[in-house]
């Protein structure tokens, strides 16, 4: 998947999230790779790739092998395991589910009115 119809080499694209996501786990399951080649493959910025391997990381989806400072790091599809074989922390879920928002609320009317109105300007006023 390299495209670099670009300058620089990053062709101009735009994925959601999950696809983003999918295209990434994609190329982190044919083998360990280091967060440039991810880039160049995937044509992103390498600061755009590692920010989303970060943010998977934390959610124990992705895992770094050989965290040292001043080298590039090599990342693995899947969560860290223990010497026993399980994960060391558990899997969070990528897209949470959301609950509901309401939109707007319905309030009984006070004699005929809406209760912050009648809050502020008292009752309303009798027709005749």
């Amino acid at each position: 998947m390299d495209v670099s119809d670009e300058p620089g080499g990053h062709a101009r694209r735009r994925l959601s999230q999950q696809d983003f996501d999918s295209a990434l786990f994609a190329a982190l399951q044919e083998g360990v790779c280091a967060t440039a080649d991810i880039a160049r493959r995937l044509a992103y910025s390498r600061s755009r790739v590692c920010v989303r391997l970060i943010e998977l990381e934390d959610l124990n989806h992705v895992h770094r092998i050989g965290k040292e400072p001043g080298k590039a790091d090599v990342w693995k599809h899947g969560p860290e395991l223990g010497r026993d074989g399980t994960p060391l922390y558990p899997v969070e879920p990528l897209y949470p589910e959301m609950a509901p928002t309401p939109v707007y609320a319905d309030f009984t009317p006070v004699n005929g009115r809406d209760p912050l109105v009648a809050a502020l300007f008292g009752p309303a006023p009798l027709r005749a």
